[in-house]
């Protein structure tokens, strides 16, 4: 099997005209096989470097956009073909050559826009799942500058917010993947940042601090992602963040607390509106507890916001 017979093999399957029934059937059969080839023990000395170098990756990607009439499963097991080889290589650069972070996440769009509005066919997670995971990983790899013609459709972030509230009961750890890519995605453009605030996604974002799972961390360094963005902050107080900020530096979750407070530093920072407004919450008491109450990065957090940003608020 690690023949490069094999591999030929392989793409001709792969080549086959999809549009045909009996073909996207054995698309399937053969994206089965790769998968399996792709989680070997030796894949990533024997094989990924053979299907890098051909074809196989610009035709995995051909048939993500699932057939009506065939279902989804030649699309899912794809789709998984290209999580194995996303996660497996630590240059990436290829495959975003081929487009597979443009294509993942422009699918990911359509799936998000369809489950927003009630459409769950069966099966459809199976799909989501792997796309998560390889718009994940390559945003993580994606050059900044790159960033905006990769993912040219800021509704991803619509796409991604709705996935979270569609599978936050029924699928908390798709939840979460589909969080972790907000993430990424966020970390270093403004233009999606500003895209959560233009289609009004953060009230909903802060209504899912309470949750647990590791969902509301992942949220909460989005919104650290956006408050970063300085020009953002007003708009972001204006939204109710301050006030869910006193109820997350209540948390017994250090990792929540001190998110917190680096997302409290730069809001307070930005403006002396939001110091006094985060003093008129009652914000004052809170991190004079954090300061007496706890030790290490926390106290030091506590103690730098009162001292530099926030006692001159009662003098």
């Amino acid at each position: 099997m690690y023949s490069s017979n094999a591999n030929m093999s392989l793409l001709m399957f792969l080549c086959v005209n999809q549009n045909q029934r009996h073909n996207l059937a054995v698309v399937e059969a053969v994206g089965f096989t790769l998968s399996q080839l792709l989680q070997a023990k030796d894949a990533a000395e024997k094989i990924i470097p053979m299907v890098l170098a051909s074809s196989l990756p610009s035709h995995l990607l051909s048939v993500l956009t699932p057939d009506p009439n065939f279902g989804l499963a030649p699309a899912i097991e794809c789709a998984w073909c290209l999580h194995y080889l996303t996660c497996s290589i630590v240059d990436k650069r290829e495959l975003l050559a081929h487009g597979a972070l443009s294509q993942c996440s422009s699918l990911l769009v359509s799936l998000g826009d369809a489950i927003a509005v009630g459409n769950k066919e069966e099966g459809i997670e199976l799909l989501v799942c792997p796309l998560l995971r390889c718009v994940g990983n390559l945003l993580a790899s994606c050059p900044v500058g790159d960033l905006n013609t990769q993912v040219c459709d800021v509704h991803l972030v619509v796409a991604l917010c709705a996935l979270i509230q569609a599978y936050l009961q029924t699928r908390p750890a798709l939840a979460r993947e589909s969080a972790w890519v907000l993430n990424n995605l966020t970390a270093h453009s403004s233009d999606f940042c500003s895209a959560l605030l233009s289609f009004n996604l953060v009230p909903g974002l802060i209504q899912l601090l309470p949750f647990s799972q590791g969902i509301n961390t992942l949220i909460l360094r989005v919104l650290a992602n956006v408050s970063h963005k300085k020009k953002f902050c007003v708009q972001l107080g204006q939204l109710g963040l301050l006030s869910a900020l006193c109820a997350t530096l209540k948390m017994t979750d250090q990792e929540m607390v001190t998110l917190s407070l680096d997302i409290l530093f730069m809001l307070v920072s930005s403006t002396p509106q939001l110091a006094e407004e985060f003093e008129r919450q009652g914000g004052l008491s809170l991190l004079e507890a954090i300061q007496y109450n706890s030790e290490g990065e926390m106290r030091r957090r506590a103690t730098y916001l009162l001292e530099h940003h926030l006692l001159f608020v009662l003098w």
